[in-house]
């Protein structure tokens, strides 16, 4: 194990777990009204360490922290009330990755079956009746060649494909695409996160082989991964061949190849964002659009959703987002952008409060502005704040794509 990644991994994991005692304290006062941002953070804490651990091979506590991500889960769905008793118990499972961080290399040896065991009870008793087997029902995932990838429960995937997501398998190789493009696998999983749910991932060191093998020259890296982006799309974030991506069938469960034949074999690699083009942005939105059309909604959207906020004038509709601008609020940033363009024929968007992007909110920009377009209308973004330009920049957005389709009021980032 390269000590340096284990150095940063311990770092990271004790960064995000630093306030958490405080954080669950704070829900658990608010009871049904807590924060769903802050149990949110508490959720990527556990989801952050899970996905680490379980490509340093740690399995004790990748499986802890899949055990404390379940729970979060269902109190964030409001399944389950944040008790007295369900976040102490959280909390001591919290406590317990706390002190295997102090000897990370022997925490395997750490008996955690005893808090797993509490944690799933609570996720069961949360479920109708019909439903809890599904959290002890195991399921295989294999690659479409028949070798074993992934085994994880039928309440988990379940969960996963909540939303309309798509759930990938997706097959990295440590030495040509990560150590050769400069990068390190966790920060590979810090990128993928940003536009996705890690669900599980692993190093197959076995397909290495023995000196009397056939030297490989590869180090399969496997990666099961949530998105509500199409096979098409999602290759951008995996920045891999399309034979190297595989889609679980929903009715089999099974890996099978997706549909679209890689363009160039340079579209390999990791390395740094493409350009993107103006003639491919416009299938890009629609595309992403479809993907937001399967979402099933909760009935008709009536108010606004959280940290977002619209005034309407004689002259323009203004809307104000703020917070986080990610995949787990895409569904209910596209309503509210379709609301105000209902609102005026003018629409400015104000982004100076947004915190966090990724790549699904840059999607959404542009489908607003392409669908003012259809409705001959306009939209601007007035203010952007820093994390909405850098991303901009990351996804290799430039000028000539704005100015293809007239985005006015909306600045350059790439000259």
């Amino acid at each position: 194990m390269d000590d340096s990644i284990l150095v940063m991994f311990v770092e990271d994991a004790r960064e995000h777990l630093a306030d958490i005692e405080q954080d669950l304290l704070d829900i658990e006062d608010a009871g049904d009204g807590f924060d769903p941002e802050l149990v949110n953070k508490v959720f990527r804490t556990a989801h952050s360490i899970k996905g680490s651990a379980a490509f340093l091979g740690l399995t004790a506590m990748r499986d802890l922290s899949h055990g404390i991500e379940n729970v979060l889960d269902q109190i964030r769905s409001h399944a389950l009330a944040p008790s007295h008793q369900v976040v102490n118990t959280v909390l001591a499972a919290f406590d317990s990755l706390n002190l295997m961080l102090d000897d990370v290399e022997h925490c395997d040896a750490v008996d955690v079956a005893p808090q797993l065991q509490a944690l799933t009870r609570l996720v069961e008793h949360s479920l109708p009746p019909a439903q809890r087997s599904a959290v002890t029902t195991m399921c295989t995932l294999r690659l479409p060649d028949g070798r074993e990838a992934f085994t994880l429960s039928q309440h988990a995937l379940s969960q996963a494909r909540r939303g309309g997501n798509y759930v990938y398998l997706v097959e990295y190789d440590l030495i040509h695409h990560v150590h050769r493009q400069g990068k390190s696998p966790l920060e590979l999983l810090r990128f993928l996160e940003k536009s996705g749910q890690i669900l599980d991932c692993r190093v197959d060191f076995d397909a290495v082989g023995t000196l009397e093998d056939t030297f490989s020259n590869r180090i399969p890296f496997y990666v099961l991964y949530a998105s509500i982006l199409e096979s098409d799309l999602v290759r951008a974030i995996f920045q891999l061949p399309q034979e190297l991506i595989h889609l679980i069938d929903k009715e089999t469960n099974q890996a099978c190849a997706t549909a679209a034949p890689p363009r160039n074999a340079a579209d390999s690699g990791l390395a740094g964002p493409a350009p993107v083009e103006p003639e491919e942005v416009e299938a890009m939105a629609a595309e992403f659009d479809r993907a937001l059309n399967r979402i099933p909604q909760q009935g008709a959207v009536d108010a606004l959703p959280e940290g977002v906020t619209m005034d309407l004038s004689a002259t323009a509709c203004r809307l104000r987002i703020a917070g986080r601008a990610t995949v787990e609020r895409a569904s209910d940033l596209r309503q509210a952008l379709l609301m105000a363009l209902d609102q005026h024929p003018t629409l400015e968007l104000d982004c100076a409060d947004v915190e966090e992007v990724d790549i699904t909110f840059l999607q959404l920009l542009w489908a607003a502005w392409l669908s003012a377009k259809a409705r001959q209308t306009t939209v601007s973004c007035t203010a952007m704040s820093p994390a909405l330009t850098r991303a901009l920049r990351l996804a290799g957005f430039h000028r000539v794509a704005f100015d293809s389709y007239g985005l006015n009021g909306f600045p350059s980032v790439r000259s």
